[in-house]
C-alpha cells in the first residue's frame, strides 16, 4: 500500500504540468475559440530559454541562419532573475503568435486555425531542434535548476520528494487565481462576453483585440511556467515534450474548456493514475508493459466528448464555415499518362540523389492522398494518418515473413490491415468533428505511437522488422537489387509512380463519383445531407476506410523502399508534418497533395534541390512549417489552388486579347467568363451543386 501511495503522490509533479498547461488551453479557447496544439511547444521553448539564461547567461532567440543567442551577462544567471526573464519572454512570444497568427485568423474556419497551431508548434519545434539539436537537454542539467526544494518528506509511512506538493499547491492557487480573476473583475466580464459574442463585444466598448491579446499573454505565461517547473522532475527533450499537449487537452476537454477547477482536478488526477500505472505493470506482468501510460489520456478525451460533448462550447464544431476549395478532375487519362510519362524520364535521367528525393517525394504523395480523400473531400479532420501507414507497413512485413505471402498480396493485405484500424479511429467520428475529432486522432496517435510501434514483440525490437525485395513476373522491382550501384534503383520508383497513379485515379473518379459527392454534401451540412437521404455514418466511415487503406499501401511502400521497418519512421510529429506539408499545397485537391510532396517533403526532391542549391535542405521542416503559416492566412485553399488562378488568369487574359470587335455579341443574360452550358460544374469549385443545394436547406445549426 505504501509503494501505491508513493507511486501516487510522484505522479503529482507530472500533473501538476497538465494542469497549468490545460488551464493556458482554457484561456486561449475562451478569448478566442482556439485549440492551441502550440500550446506544450511554446512551454519547452520558454523552458530552455530559461535554460540558457541559468547556465550561461544566454538568450535564445526564435530565429535560424543568424546569432540564435544574445548574452544578457557574462555568466550563468541566478534563478530568481532567470524566471523572471523567461516568464517576461514568454509573455511576448505568445503576444507575438497571438498577433501575427491567429489575430489575422480570428473569422477563418476552425480548420484553418487548428492548422495554424500545427505549424506554430512545428515552427518551434524545428528552430529548438536547429539550433540545440534532438538531443538537447533541458533544465535538469543545470546545477541549481531546480527552483522548489526537493528534499524528501514522510507521508503515509513513505518519502516522497517535496517539490511534488509544492508543485500541486501552485497549480491549486493558479486555479483559484484564474476562476477569481474571470468571475469577478471587468476583464474577466469582457472575456466570457467574448466567448457568448465576439462581434457584439465591441458594442459595449471593450476592444476584441486587446482582450484576445491579454488572454494569449496570460496563458503563454502560464505555458512557460509549466515547462521550467517540470524540466528538473523530468528533462527536456524537444520532440517528446510538444506531446504533453494531449494530457493537457484531456484535462481542458474533461473541464468542458471552461472550468478551470475541474481541469486542475482532472490534470492531477491524470498525472497521478499515469504514474500508478508504472506500479501496477511492475506487479501484474500481464498488463501491457508499453502504451498504457500514454493510452490514459487517450482514453480520457474520448471519456469527456462521449459525457460533455454536448455541453461543450461550440464555437470549434461549427466546423469548415468556408471550406478549403475542392477540385474536380479533368482529363484524367491524358493527367495521368503524363504524369506518368514525366515521371519515368526523370527517374531514369536524374542523378542518384535526386533520384531518392524523388522516390520519397512519390511515396509521401501515395500517403498525401489519404488525406486528401478524408478531409479535402469528406472533412474529417486526422492526425493519425501515418499511425495507420506505419499499421500497413508493420502487417506487411508480419504477413509477408511469417505467413509466406509474396508481393503484391502482402501489400494489399496490410494495407487492408490498417484500413480495420482506420475503421475502429474513425468510429468517434459518427458523434464528434473538426476540433474535437482531432483532439482525438491527436490522442490516439500517441497511444498507438507508444502501444503499438513501442511493443518490440510487434515491431521487431530496435533493428525493426525486415521486407523482402519485391518482384513481379520475374522482374526485381526491389530499390537494391542484387549487384545494384545505384539507390534507389529507377526500376522501384516506377513501381511506387505507376501505384501512386493507380490511387489518383482512383481518387479522381472517387470525386467525379455518387460516393464522392455524397463526401462533399456531409463536409457541406451533415443534417442537410442527412434531409435527402445521405448516410452521414456510412459515408464517414466509408472516408476512414478508404484514406487508411490508401495510408497504409503508402506506408507498406515506405517499407519496401527502405528493407526494414521501424516505429520511428511513423511517429505523431511525422503525422503532423504530413498534415502540414498537404495543406499547404491543397488539401481538397489531388495536384495540392502531389504538389506539396513534390516542394515540402522533407529528405523529398524539394528539400534535396534546396540542399544542393543553397545548402538549406535541413531547413525544409521548418520553411513548410512558417509556409504553412502563411498560406493558412492569405491563401486557405492552397498552393495549387493558387496557381490554377494563375493559369485561368492567364488564360481569361489571352482570350480578351483574342477577342475582336468583329466577335458576335455575348447573349443577354450570360458573362464572357460563364462555363459552356455542357459543363455545369467550374475547373474548381468551392462545393458541388448538390453540396450547395444542401446547405441552402432550411434545417436549422449548419452542422452537427
Amino acid at each position: 500500500m505504501e509503494a501505491h501511495a508513493l507511486f501516487l503522490l510522484l505522479g503529482l509533479g507530472g500533473g501538476a504540468v497538465y494542469a497549468i498547461l490545460g488551464l493556458g488551453l482554457v484561456v486561449e479557447y475562451r478569448a478566442s475559440g482556439v485549440v492551441n496544439f502550440a500550446h506544450a511547444a511554446l512551454a519547452v521553448f520558454v523552458a530552455f530559454v530559461y535554460s540558457g539564461l541559468r547556465q550561461d547567461g544566454s538568450l535564445l532567440l526564435p530565429v535560424v541562419g543568424i546569432p540564435h543567442e544574445v548574452a544578457l551577462a557574462g555568466g550563468p544567471i541566478d534563478a530568481v532573475p532567470a524566471l523572471i526573464i523567461a516568464l517576461a519572454y514568454a509573455t511576448l512570444l505568445g503576444l507575438g503568435i497571438y498577433l501575427l497568427v491567429f489575430r489575422p485568423l480570428a473569422d477563418a474556419p476552425p480548420l484553418a486555425r487548428l492548422v495554424a497551431s500545427i505549424g506554430v508548434m512545428l515552427t518551434l519545434q524545428s528552430l529548438l531542434v536547429l539550433n540545440l539539436g534532438s538531443e538537447a537537454s533541458g533544465v535538469g542539467s543545470v546545477t541549481g535548476g531546480a527552483l522548489l526544494p526537493s528534499e524528501p518528506v514522510a507521508v503515509f509511512g513513505t518519502t516522497v520528494p517535496r517539490d511534488r506538493f509544492y508543485l500541486a499547491g501552485i497549480t491549486v492557487i493558479i486555479g483559484i487565481c484564474l476562476w477569481a480573476l474571470y468571475r469577478f473583475t471587468n476583464f474577466g466580464i469582457a472575456t466570457r462576453a467574448a466567448a457568448e459574442s465576439e462581434r457584439g463585444i465591441a458594442v459595449v466598448g471593450y476592444s476584441r483585440v486587446r482582450i484576445g491579446a491579454l488572454n494569449w499573454m496570460l496563458a503563454s505565461f502560464l505555458a512557460g511556467l509549466a515547462g521550467i517547473l517540470i524540466a528538473p522532475i523530468s528533462g527536456l527533450e524537444p520532440t517528446q515534450f510538444t506531446l504533453f499537449v494531449v494530457p493537457a487537452l484531456a484535462a481542458a476537454l474533461l473541464g468542458r474548456l471552461t472550468s478551470f477547477s475541474v481541469t486542475v482536478i482532472a490534470g492531477l488526477t491524470l498525472g497521478m493514475l499515469q504514474s500508478e500505472i508504472t506500479k501496477l505493470t511492475v506487479d501484474y506482468s500481464w498488463l501491457p508493459q508499453r502504451g498504457l501510460q500514454q493510452g490514459l489520456p487517450f482514453l480520457a478525451i474520448v471519456l469527456a466528448l462521449a459525457l460533455f460533448g454536448k455541453s461543450i462550447p461550440d464555437r470549434a464544431t461549427s466546423f469548415l464555415e468556408r471550406a478549403p476549395r475542392v477540385g474536380r478532375p479533368r482529363h484524367i487519362g491524358l493527367s495521368s499518362l503524363g504524369a506518368l510519362a514525366a515521371g519515368a524520364v526523370a527517374l531514369f535521367v536524374l542523378p542518384s540523389d535526386m533520384r531518392l528525393g524523388l522516390v520519397v517525394s512519390l511515396l509521401t504523395a501515395v500517403i498525401a492522398l489519404s488525406l486528401v480523400v478524408l478531409t479535402g473531400f469528406a472533412g474529417q479532420v486526422s492526425l493519425a494518418q501515418m499511425a495507420f501507414a506505419g499499421f500497413g507497413a508493420f502487417m506487411t512485413s508480419i504477413i509477408s515473413d511469417e505467413f509466406g505471402v509474396g508481393f503484391p498480396w502482402s501489400l494489399l493485405l496490410g494495407a487492408s490491415a490498417a484500413m480495420v484500424l482506420g475503421l475502429i479511429v474513425g468510429l468517434p467520428a459518427l458523434r464528434v468533428r473538426g476540433m474535437y475529432l482531432a483532439v482525438l486522432t491527436l490522442a490516439a496517435a500517441v497511444a498507438m505511437d507508444a502501444f503499438i510501434f513501442g511493443n518490440p514483440d510487434f515491431t521487431g525490437g530496435a533493428e525493426g522488422r525486415a521486407l523482402a525485395s519485391p518482384g513481379l513476373f520475374g522482374l526485381d522491382l526491389g530499390s537494391r537489387g542484387a549487384g545494384a550501384t545505384t539507390f534507389p534503383r529507377p526500376e522501384f520508383g516506377i513501381l511506387v509512380l505507376v501505384l501512386l497513379v493507380i490511387v489518383g485515379v482512383a481518387v479522381a473518379l472517387l470525386r467525379r463519383g455518387g460516393e464522392g459527392r455524397r463526401m462533399l454534401a456531409v463536409r457541406a451540412n451533415e443534417r442537410g445531407a442527412l434531409a435527402v437521404g445521405v448516410s452521414t455514418s456510412g459515408t464517414k466511415l466509408l472516408a476512414f476506410a478508404m484514406s487508411s487503406f490508401i495510408a497504409g499501401l503508402g506506408g507498406g511502400l515506405v517499407g519496401l523502399f527502405y528493407g526494414t521497418v521501424s516505429g520511428k519512421q511513423f511517429g505523431v510529429i511525422t503525422s503532423l508534418i504530413l498534415v502540414s506539408v498537404v495543406y499547404l499545397g491543397g488539401v481538397g485537391r489531388i495536384s495540392g497533395a502531389v504538389l506539396a510532396a513534390l516542394l515540402f517533403a522533407p529528405a523529398g526532391i524539394g528539400s534535396v534541390a534546396l540542399q544542393q542549391g543553397l545548402g538549406i535542405g535541413r531547413y525544409m521542416i521548418l520553411i513548410s512549417s512558417v509556409g504553412l503559416i502563411v498560406v493558412t492566412i492569405v491563401a486557405p485553399d492552397g498552393l495549387s489552388q493558387l496557381l490554377d488562378d494563375g493559369i485561368s488568369l492567364v488564360r481569361r487574359a489571352i482570350t480578351r486579347r483574342r477577342s475582336s470587335p468583329s466577335d458576335p455579341p455575348t447573349p443577354a443574360g450570360s458573362s464572357p467568363g460563364a462555363a459552356p452550358e455542357g459543363d455545369p460544374h467550374p475547373p474548381s469549385e468551392s462545393l458541388p451543386v448538390a453540396a450547395s443545394t444542401l446547405s441552402r436547406s432550411p434545417v436549422p445549426g449548419g452542422a452537427s
